[in-house]
């Protein structure tokens, strides 16, 4: 009778590549530098996928260290989803005064000035004198930042099954097999 393998913890490519996906959350990138005798990027996106999806010890080890990254960074998932509502409930009023003119920055709400992602900055000199101006600023397009919020809130997870058949048949089948066991009673 053959003796079953116990597995405790993470290989040494399991931890890099958890390591790999946490820099960036590309799996596909993650696996290659974890494992890098494989070339196929399919294969690398697969096993990624699947790494990252049913693993226990893959998960337990990125959510403890996504855990530990947020407390560092005192981010969480209330400071990310304000983030998102500042992209997107600027107000061109918030900008410009009756007359099309820009305001001054001191009169923008700063909640609104976080929302500027790009400025144009010209420099006139005047004999000894440099005047700086704002000539452009650039503001996020909201459908992205609203499409990137839906996402990060899973709204988009019945799409993206319906993307990847595969991801759907798998998650069939162990919604299947988490009833049969309910009515089996184990």
């Amino acid at each position: 009778m053959a003796k079953k393998r116990k597995k405790k913890g993470l290989t040494p490519n399991q931890k890099l590549f958890c390591d790999e996906w946490l820099k960036d959350r590309n799996g596909t990138k993650a696996y290659l530098r974890a494992y890098p005798t494989v070339k196929k990027e399919k294969t690398a996106r697969e096993s990624a996928s699947r790494l990252l999806s049913t693993n226990v010890n893959v998960k337990a080890y990125t959510k403890a260290r996504l855990k530990k990254l947020a407390g560092k960074a005192q981010v969480d998932q209330e400071w990310v989803l304000e983030r998102f509502k500042r992209l997107t409930e600027y107000k061109i009023t918030d900008f410009f005064d009756d007359e099309g003119n820009m305001k001054p920055l001191s009169q923008i709400p700063e909640d609104t000035i976080y929302a500027i992602c790009g400025l144009d900055v010209d420099t006139k000199t005047f004999g000894e004198e440099s005047i700086s101006f704002i000539q452009k600023f650039k503001l996020p397009n909201k459908i992205d930042v609203l499409k990137a919020l839906a996402r990060h809130l899973g709204m988009f997870e019945k799409d993206n099954l319906q993307k990847n058949p595969g991801d759907a048949l798998t998650s069939l089948l162990e919604k299947i097999a988490g009833q049969s066991k309910r009515e089996l009673g184990t």
